[in-house]
This record gives C-alpha cells, sequence and structure tokens, in this order.
C-alpha cells in the first residue's frame, strides 16, 4: 500500500450512486414548487370568482337585471360582501333610501372595518326622513365620530328641529376636518337659518367655485334674495343651476320655484327629474300639488296611477294623491279619510294642511282643523298663509252660526284666533256662537272688544244687543239697537231689532212702527215675519191679511207659498180651522221644499179628523223628504189618531229603529201599548232621556199608576207639577193617590 505525501488532502472513495440521488432531489424540488402555484392559482381563483361574478352582474341590461343577478348571488352565498355593497350602492343611485341603509348595514355587520358602510347607512336613513335612526347608526361602534360622520350628525339634528346640537356637531367637525366642502355648506345653512344673512351670503358666495357645492350655494344665495324680496335675483339665482345639477338640486329648485309663484318651471324641473329617475313619490307629489292647484283632477289621478313603489311612503303618496282628487271633486268625507290615511308622511305640506283645514272647516269637524292648526303652528309657514287659514276657518264658522251650530261654529272661530288672534271677523263669529250657545257674557266680552272697529261695529253692536235682550234687559236691548239704528241707518237692520225688543217688553204699537220703517227700508222675510207676528199679536186681522195679500202676487214661488202660509196663520188665529188647513196644503203645494207648511196642514186636517186629506198630505211630502223624521213620526200619529193601532206601533218602531234616542216616538207607542210590560219600559226611557219634559214625565206616571206603583206614580206626577204647576191630570193623581197612600 502506497504512502501518502506530507500535506496531500486525501481523494474519498467515489459513490456509484451520487447521480441517481440528485436526480431524484432536482424531481422533489419541482414537485414542491409545482404544487405551490397549483395552490396559489386554486386559492386566487377562490378569491376572484365572486367579485367576477359581481362584475357580471353588474354588466346586465338595467338596474332591474343588476338588482337580480345579485341577489341571485347572495342566495348562493349570503355572506358576499361584494354582492352586497353592490346592491347598496345600486339603491343608493336609484334613491331608494330605506333598501339602501338595509343593505349599507348589513355589508356593515358583514365587514365592521369597511370605511363607509356605517357613514353611508347614516346617510340613507337621513335621506329618508329618519334622523333618529340615523343618529343611533353613527353611533353604534361607541368610537369618536369622523368630520363628515359630525357634519351627518349635524344634518340630523336640524331635520329634528334643534339647532343647537346642530351647531354643536357643526363646530366638532370643524375641529376634525375643517376642509370638508360639506362642512362649509352646513355653517351657511346655519347661519341662513339663524337669519345671518350677511355671513351666510358670504360662505354660499365661496362655495361657488367648488363643483361639488355650487348648485347648492345658489340655492342658498337664491333664498336669501328671497328673504329680502329681491325676486329679480332670486330667479337669476335659480337660473344658473344647470340642468345636470343632481337631483337634490333640481327638486329643491322646483321647491323654490313654487314658492316665488313659477309654477310652471318648477313643473318642468319636475317632469325633467321623473323622466331621469322615474315616478317615484317624491317627485310626484310635488307635481300632483301643482296639478291640484289647477284643479285638473283628472291629471292627479293619471300621476298616482303612474306611482312607482309598494312601500308605506307610496302608499301613503297614493293616499294623498288620492285625497286631492275627492277634495276636488267636493267629497270631503272621502278626503278627509284619506288625509287620514296619509298623515304621518305628508302632514307637514302645504297643500295637506290647507285641505285638512278647509275640509274640517266645511265639515265641521273640529279635530280635522285643531290638527290643522297645529300643524301651521308647528311649521314655518308665513304670516300670509296663516292669514288665509284663519280665513277660511271664520267662514266656515260663519257658514255653522249662520245654520244654528253653536259648538262647531265656536271651536272654528276659536281656532281661527288661535291663529290670528286680531282677527275681528274670527272675532265676531265667536261672539255670535258663543250667544247661540247660550253664553251672553262671553258674547259680549268678545263683541265689546270691536266697537272701536269701524268696520265691525255695527255688527258688534247687534250682538250685544241681542246678548242683553237674551238676559231679559230689554232696556239695555234697546239702548243697544238705537245705536245700531243710528250707525247704519239705511241697513234696516238696528229698526227690525227696536222692533222685535218693543215686542219683547210689550210695546206693540212701538213694534210696529220700527218693523214697517225696517221693512219699508228693506223687504227681509225676517222682519216680513216679525211684523206678521206684531200684527196678529195687536189682532188687527185687517192689517194683516193686506201684508199677506201683497205677497201672493210675487214672481216666485217660495214668496207666494209664504204668503198663503201667513193667510193659514191668521186664519187659524181666527178660529177658522178648514180654511186654514187649506190655505197651508195650498202653501205645501205652492214651495214643497218647505216640509213645515206640509206639517201644519196636517195638523189641522188631523184636528178636523180629515184623515185622508192628512194621509195624502204627509205620503207626498215624505216622498220628498224620506229623511225628515218629523214627517214619519206626523204618519205614525195620524195612524195612532185614525184608529189604526198596527200601522201605528209598526210606524213608531220604524221611527225608534232609526232614532233609538227619540222621546217623542216612545211616549206615545207607550201610550199605544198601554198597559203591556213593554210601555212602562218605554215611558221609564223617554222620562230619563228628557226630565224637562212634563208630557214624559205624565205618561210615566199614568203607566206607572196602571202597573200598580202607586208611589212611582205620586213621584212622577209631583214632577210634573214641579214642570208645569197647572196640569190638571197631575194636580188630580197626586190628590187621589195621596189620599191613597
Amino acid at each position: 500500500m502506497a504512502s501518502t505525501a506530507a500535506g496531500t488532502r486525501p481523494v474519498p472513495p467515489t459513490d456509484p450512486h451520487r447521480r441517481t440521488k440528485l436526480i431524484a432531489a432536482g424531481v422533489a424540488a419541482l414537485s414542491i414548487l409545482c404544487l405551490l402555484a397549483l395552490v396559489i392559482i386554486v386559492a386566487r381563483e377562490q378569491m376572484t370568482s365572486p367579485a367576477m361574478a359581481v362584475a357580471d352582474a353588474r354588466g346586465g341590461a338595467d338596474a332591474g337585471d343588476q338588482r337580480q343577478a345579485l341577489e341571485a348571488l347572495l342566495a348562493r352565498d349570503p355572506h358576499d360582501d361584494t354582492a352586497v355593497a353592490e346592491l347598496a350602492a345600486l339603491a343608493t343611485a336609484e334613491r331608494r333610501w330605506r333598501e339602501a341603509a338595509e343593505q349599507w348595514g348589513r355589508l356593515a355587520k358583514l365587514d365592521p372595518l369597511h370605511p363607509d358602510a356605517r357613514y353611508e347607512q347614516a346617510r340613507a336613513l337621513l335621506a329618508s326622513g329618519d334622523a333618529d335612526a340615523a343618529t343611533v347608526v353613527l353611533g353604534a361602534d361607541g368610537r369618536e365620530s369622523s368630520g363628515r360622520e359630525q357634519v351627518l350628525l349635524a344634518r340630523a339634528a336640524l331635520l329634528r328641529g334643534d339647532r343647537e346640537a346642530a351647531r354643536r356637531h357643526a363646530d366638532a367637525a370643524a375641529a376634525a376636518a375643517p376642509g370638508l366642502p360639506a362642512l362649509a355648506l352646513l355653517q351657511a345653512d346655519l347661519a341662513f337659518l339663524a337669519a345671518d344673512d350677511a355671513r351666510a351670503e358670504a360662505l354660499y358666495t365661496d362655495l361657488l367655485d367648488a363643483p361639488d357645492t355650487a348648485a347648492a350655494a345658489q340655492l342658498g344665495l337664491a333664498q336669501i334674495a328671497l328673504r329680502r324680496d329681491e325676486q329679480a335675483a332670486a330667479l337669476s339665482r335659480l337660473a344658473a343651476i344647470p340642468a345636470d345639477a343632481g337631483y337634490q338640486a333640481l327638486r329643491a329648485r322646483a321647491a323654490l320655484y313654487r314658492q316665488l309663484g313659477r309654477d310652471a318651471a318648477a313643473a318642468t324641473d319636475l317632469r325633467a327629474l321623473i323622466e331621469r329617475y322615474g315616478p317615484v313619490p317624491d317627485l310626484v307629489v310635488p307635481l300632483a300639488e301643482l296639478t291640484a292647484a289647477a284643479e285638473d283632477a283628472g291629471a292627479v289621478r293619471a300621476l298616482r296611477e303612474s306611482l312607482l313603489g309598494s312601500g308605506a311612503a307610496a302608499l301613503a303618496a297614493r293616499h294623498y294623491l288620492q285625497a286631492m282628487e275627492v277634495y276636488l271633486r267636493q267629497d270631503l268625507d272621502q278626503a278627509r279619510d284619506y288625509l287620514g290615511w296619509s298623515a304621518d308622511f305628508f302632514a307637514g305640506r302645504d297643500l295637506y294642511r290647507w285641505m285638512q283645514l278647509d275640509v274640517g272647516a266645511r265639515l265641521g269637524d273640529p279635530a280635522l282643523v285643531g290638527a290643522g292648526v297645529r300643524a301651521l303652528q308647528d311649521g314655518i309657514v308665513s304670516p300670509l298663509r296663516q292669514a288665509r287659514a284663519a280665513a277660511v276657518l271664520t267662514a266656515g264658522a260663519r257658514d255653522f252660526a249662520d245654520a244654528g251650530d253653536a259648538d262647531t261654529a265656536a271651536a272654528l272661530a276659536d281656532a281661527a284666533l288661535t291663529l290670528v288672534p286680531e282677527l275681528a271677523s274670527a272675532r265676531l263669529v265667536a261672539a255670535r256662537a258663543a250667544l247661540l250657545g247660550d253664553e251672553p257674557d262671553r258674547a259680549e266680552a268678545l263683541a265689546s272688544a270691536l266697537l272701536d272697529d269701524a268696520d265691525h261695529r255695527a255688527a258688534a253692536l247687534e250682538v250685544l244687543g241681542r246678548a242683553a235682550l237674551r238676559a231679559g234687559d230689554t232696556a239695555l236691548a234697546a239702548e243697544r239697537f238705537a245705536e245700531l239704528a243710528a250707525t247704519v241707518p239705511d241697513a234696516g237692520i238696528g229698526r227690525y231689532w227696536q222692533g222685535v225688543t218693543a215686542a219683547r217688553a210689550g210695546d206693540l204699537g212701538a213694534a210696529e212702527s220700527h218693523l214697517r220703517a225696517a221693512y219699508t227700508n228693506r223687504a227681509d222675510p225676517r222682519v216680513e215675519a216679525a211684523l206678521m207676528d206684531v200684527l196678529m199679536a195687536r189682532e188687527d186681522w185687517q192689517a194683516a191679511e193686506a201684508l199677506a195679500s201683497t205677497l201672493l202676487d210675487a214672481e216666485d214661488a217660495a214668496t207666494r207659498a209664504r204668503a198663503r202660509a201667513y193667510l193659514g196663520g191668521l186664519l187659524r188665529a181666527r178660529g177658522e180651522q178648514a180654511a186654514a188647513a187649506q190655505a197651508y196644503a195650498e202653501a205645501a203645494a205652492t214651495d214643497p221644499a218647505r216640509a213645515a207648511y206640509a206639517l201644519a196642514a196636517a195638523d189641522l186636517f188631523m184636528a178636523g179628523e180629515r184623515w185622508t186629506d192628512a194621509e195624502q198630505l204627509l205620503a207626498a211630502a215624505a216622498a220628498r223628504h224620506p229623511d225628515n223624521r218629523y214627517l214619519a213620526f206626523k204618519q205614525a200619529l195620524l195612524a195612532q189618531r185614525a184608529g189604526r193601532p198596527a200601522a201605528a206601533e209598526r210606524r213608531y218602531r220604524a221611527l225608534l229603529a232609526d232614532s233609538p234616542g227619540w222621546a217623542l216616538p216612545m211616549v206615545n207607542l207607550s201610550e199605544l201599548l198601554t198597559e203591556a210590560p213593554e210601555a212602562l219600559e218605554l215611558a221609564e226611557r223617554a222620562a230619563a232621556l228628557t226630565p224637562e219634559w212634563s208630557d214624559a214625565q205624565w205618561n210615566l206616571a199614568q203607566r206607572r199608576a196602571e202597573a200598580g206603583d202607586t208611589e212611582g206614580a205620586l213621584a212622577a206626577a209631583r214632577a210634573v207639577l214641579a214642570l208645569a204647576p197647572e196640569h190638571a191630570g197631575a194636580q188630580a193623581m197626586v190628590q187621589r193617590l195621596g189620599d191613597a197612600t
């Protein structure tokens, strides 16, 4: 074995498998690399396929197709935050604010770190009008709000009417992000609301060069010009807003055009927006209001039928437009119903409040009027509009006062005074209503305040005189009416009331003199009737007949009928019953609209037992006045007196079915049934309903006596005497039953 030299490196033994091992190692490394590539490819495919699917969905032909495709993706994978984000953006673009808020909220739950989800959810809620929910969303995670979120919080506070909170949030936004354009616009709006027009104008002017705020700034400057009554400047600002300014700007411009009375320009903007965004409630409602103002019910209906949407807001919008339709058709009861159904969404709108007040005033609905007045007081309403509303209420109050409805007249007049406390006409109607409602002290207080008002002094004197007459002070009444006669000598109203007062005081000669003077001045039916009453009270038959005869040849049927009714009264007073009945029957035939003539003639026919004549007359009158219960009662009474108890009972029961609280048919049916148990029940009910009516108490006394209730009958008879001390039947019963006990 040879030895190696010193320092020489030994040669390792040769490995026969070295090449094979190197090849195997290379193959293994290559396999690992391929496997890693495959993993990456699969992962990338899994990550990108939803985005690609969403992109495919976004590429749909229209928004509806896009929405359906995105919803299909979410049906497969409810956690696909990309699809949710696209749906939220789509709803926002289409201004479907409730849906947008729901989708943005869903995205915020799927991706709590999403930078915009909570903000966009709050913005959508605010756009839908839900300021409270928007505020809750922005404070949900407990972190400090960003500058743009503080701006939204300020807008929410403004929507709630809390300007102080809005200012606090604006200050916080300024500290967090002083350069936000939305903040500058908010500060300008706050200055405008605080009536600091100089600062607001400067801030709005600075925003005119910024594309995002230019249109809003022009709107603000237009409002300032409008407040200064510079209409030309306001219109110039509005005209400077471009047609592509966006939804909010053009909708606000349309509202300002309406305020300026430029309805055609407002309609043009609204129609352009509808063409661009579809017939959504936010656009259709103001356009329908413009159409309703033009009294075009058919066009309002067409707009209602075009409305999109099925949510609560869309349904309320349909009801609101239907209220406009039926209001224009004068169907006030239906208008009231539709206004009620749309109140939650539209009660703050001017037309809604106007319809609410007008419908309430014309229907005599104090609750509806009260709601309208509160809406006016809570809103920002110009003094001119408040005056118009008060005028509507006053006119309604006057109509109800003329009809004798004191309560409704008082409610409407008081509502008018709530809006405009110094409105003299409303104060006057309130005084008349107080007089009708037997409140002479209130009437006097209201009318006395108008004595120095030249336009209302005469009417105030009339109310004061009538209040004195109501109180039985004929001397004070005569004094007031003398002042009235001197104030308006050509009107005749003062002499009329002087005549009425003299008649009340028993001075029939003076009464005739005053009334003849008033009638000479103006041949008014009210004066004519009062003069006829005085002539008959004086038993001056010749003068009374002469007065009635002058009317027999009048051109209008109503006057001729009145003349025959006067003659009927005159003949009855003279004891000529048959002739009087004929005169009243002729009056009823001449003027069938007056049921009172037929009732008077029927009474006289029945008194003469002319049953057929009475029956024919009442049948004709009832056919013309099917809802007149007094005619129906008279027909029942006729059957009772003519000896047809079954027919009478049937008619009385029919009357009580329609008017279950009417004591008059109860008393008569009780008399008809006599000793039947029901007779006493009816008598008890009638007496309880009308404790001041002696006939009802007397009927009760008789029925109790028939039933053997001596003590009860005696108590009822004594109640009769408390009301009518000269009642002979009650006197006899008390004497008889008192002795028996």
